[in-house]
């Protein structure tokens, strides 16, 4: 009997121990990620799931967190980084913390020039300043150096976007690191330097949390960044350097005093944008929580930048005193996408004018019709006896038509160096709508 009840305190001890690890199921949004933590075996009490919260992608789906018989702690990592590491996931598995990182619209993707479909650029995309300095804050959030515009006076309509208004909100910067280009998307395989982003919220929505998360929701205008050693000093990123001591560390931010030029940040917008080549397509945001809610306008013109400025941007940090460089996603498929090149309808060409010769009652020694008493030695119709069989009026010994009564129509002057032809007159009539309808997107 003393051997019996030895043993029966013995299950009972160990029955005690299994009730107090079931096996469980933890439910998290993919914003948040939980740890599951055990009591000591005996203390009757029961598991604790600890769950950390983080900013974004509240609407996302919940992911199941499983928690095993007898595991100690489950812990996933609570951020995302552009290299993985014990803390944070790789662009490979940013999925597991923004599952519409594995979608099939994603950004950003490799540019084919011949694989786009081309559409004459008529309807003028126009940018609005309410100021010209755009009043902000420079910051370095850890993964770019952006500058958060402070009162949205830049706005944005027509081309695709048709009538709704969009303002600026943001713009950041791409870059690589020493010896590498760090653009995030690519023209025909080529990477550049560097990438602008001018990230603009459409006004119909008040909330930038809801406008991310709406298909026509955001507008990113993208310009590749150039080093050129022959480059003009640009005014705006001269400034953006000088503050750069200021924000070399993760979380830091200067105010930018009398704010920042957008037309001298991007030189090209001194012109306008409504005649500047430009490729078009429907994807996301290229950081989690990846929404699919950005039409991506990407230009053909560069901005090109003194490399002095490449090698002031490298010395910016992220956290852990790892250098802020190399922040592109890799590159994600087109899948069923289409890509848009809006240019220039080609110019029609306007034929020379040709000159007849006319006949008179004196013929040339060989027969043919001449201009004059005295005829040519060749047979060509002259008007002076030329020696070369051209028609002339003069006695041109070069075969060119001269003294036409007319002068020949110019040749069309040549583009500038990228192709953009200069901008039409304010007072332009306004054209037709670029396209019918914005790009298809996909469900």
């Amino acid at each position: 009997m003393f051997y019996f009840w030895i043993f029966y305190g013995y299950i009972l001890i160990w029955a005690r121990i299994l009730h107090a690890a079931p096996r469980s199921q933890v439910s998290v949004s993919s914003s948040a990620a939980a740890s599951v933590k055990y009591p000591p075996p005996g203390s009757g009490g029961s598991p604790q799931a600890y769950i950390s919260s983080l900013s974004s992608a509240k609407a996302d789906p919940k992911i199941p967190v499983t928690v095993n018989d007898g595991a100690a702690e489950i812990q996933p990592k609570l951020t995302w980084a552009y290299v993985a590491s014990d803390e944070a996931y790789g662009p490979e598995e940013w999925h597991k913390i923004a599952p519409q990182c594995a979608g099939v619209n994603q950004s950003p993707i490799n540019i084919i020039s011949e694989k786009a479909v081309l559409k004459p650029l008529e309807n003028p995309l126009a940018l609005t300043f309410g100021n010209e300095q755009v009043a902000g804050k420079l910051i370095n959030n850890g993964k770019t150096i952006g500058f958060n515009v402070a009162n949205p006076s830049v706005s944005m309509a027509g081309g695709v976007f048709g009538p709704d208004k969009y303002v600026l909100r943001q713009f950041h910067l791409h870059f690589g690191c020493n010896g590498k280009k760090g653009s995030e998307h690519t023209l025909n395989g080529e990477k550049f330097d560097g990438e602008l982003h001018l990230v603009f919220q459409n006004a119909k929505y008040g909330d930038s949390k809801v406008a991310m998360q709406q298909k026509d929701g955001l507008a990113i205008l993208a310009f590749f960044l150039m080093a050129n050693p022959g480059a003009d000093p640009n005014p705006a990123f001269q400034r953006i350097a000088a503050k750069l001591g200021s924000v070399q560390m993760p979380k830091q931010q200067v105010e930018m005093d009398g704010g920042l030029s957008l037309k001298n940040l991007v030189p090209a917008l001194k012109e306008g944008i409504r005649n500047l080549r430009r490729f078009v397509y429907k994807g996301s945001l290229p950081t989690p929580p990846c929404y699919e809610s950005v039409t991506w306008v990407i230009f053909k013109r560069p901005v090109n930048l003194v490399p002095e400025r490449f090698v002031q941007l490298r010395g910016i940090y992220r956290g852990g005193m790892q250098p802020l460089c190399g922040n592109n996603r890799p590159l994600q498929k087109l899948n069923n996408r289409e890509l848009f090149l809006f240019e220039p309808a080609p110019k029609p060409t306007t034929p020379k004018p040709t000159t007849r010769p006319s006949t008179t009652a004196g013929r040339s020694t060989t027969g043919a019709p001449a201009t004059a008493a005295a005829g040519s030695t060749t047979g060509a119709p002259t008007g002076g006896g030329s020696s070369t069989g051209a028609p002339t009026g003069g006695g041109s010994s070069t075969g060119a038509p001269t003294d036409t009564g007319a002068p020949p129509a110019a040749d069309a002057a040549p583009p500038p160096a990228d192709g953009d032809p200069p901008p039409p007159p304010d007072d332009a009539a306004p054209p037709a709508d670029e396209v019918a309808a914005p790009p298809p997107e996909e469900s």
